[in-house]
């Protein structure tokens, strides 16, 4: 038995430096036009004033690369226990970059909950690339996984912000309220592309409710034997 200590990772992180900047990256992430891009770009002007920011990845992500990453002695041949405990609830950037990497890896490392707050500066582990390498390769080409960590988290966050305009009624009245592309763009979606992201969404929404619960029923049970 020994200990290794996983030291801590920063990352530097450059953001838009103008409010034109802003608008255009809104623009993407949004999909559909909004009703005061202009407010919202100056608020992020306001509020992420500095250009440049160092960004630490948290313990339970830069934990879980670790994990993932062969080091070349006897532990690369025994898997990692799934659960990851940490001393507070996950943030929700941590908890969108755990549901990318267990939907890249098809692994389910999970920790015990999160708060959903967000934190900046937050960073995405330095080796997210390599990371992806290492998974791919544990596949043996039985699983090809869907586009980089990096990629699938993207995924994630434009979905989830697509749905916080949504839901307050930030997209202006006459614009298509529908899920948005995220090859990016204020593109026209048609009823079947509508039809099948939403089916898409709704899918994705019962497994990971699923996926909860039979992890739950797993925990109690062993609870129970113990």
């Amino acid at each position: 038995m020994h200990i290794d200590t996983v030291l801590g990772q920063t990352r530097f992180v450059q953001l838009p430096r103008s409010k034109g900047a802003w608008m255009s990256f809104l623009g993407v992430a949004a999909a559909r036009p909004l009703k005061s891009p202009e407010d919202d770009a100056q608020k992020l002007v306001e509020n992420f004033g500095k250009h440049r920011w160092e960004c630490p990845a948290h313990c339970e992500c830069a934990l879980i690369q670790y994990l993932a990453t062969k080091h070349g002695d006897s532990w690369d041949n025994v898997p990692a226990f799934n659960y990851i405990g940490v001393s507070k609830l996950s943030c929700g950037a941590c908890r969108v970059w755990l549901e990318a990497f267990n939907k890249m890896s098809g692994k389910e490392f999970y920790t015990r909950g999160s708060h959903g707050k967000w934190y900046w500066p937050w960073g995405m582990p330095k080796a997210e690339e390599s990371l992806g390498e290492v998974i791919a390769g544990e596949f043996s080409g039985e699983v090809v996984p869907r586009g980089s960590l990096r990629e699938i988290m993207a995924g994630i966050l434009c979905r989830q912000y697509n749905h916080y305009l949504r839901t307050h009624k930030r997209y202006r009245s006459d614009s298509v309220s529908t899920d948005a592309s995220l090859s990016g763009g204020e593109q026209d979606t048609s009823d079947t592309e509508t039809e099948s992201i939403h089916s898409e969404l709704a899918l994705e929404e019962q497994e990971s409710k699923a996926s909860r619960a039979l992890r739950l029923a797993s925990i109690r049970a062993k609870n129970k034997d113990w």
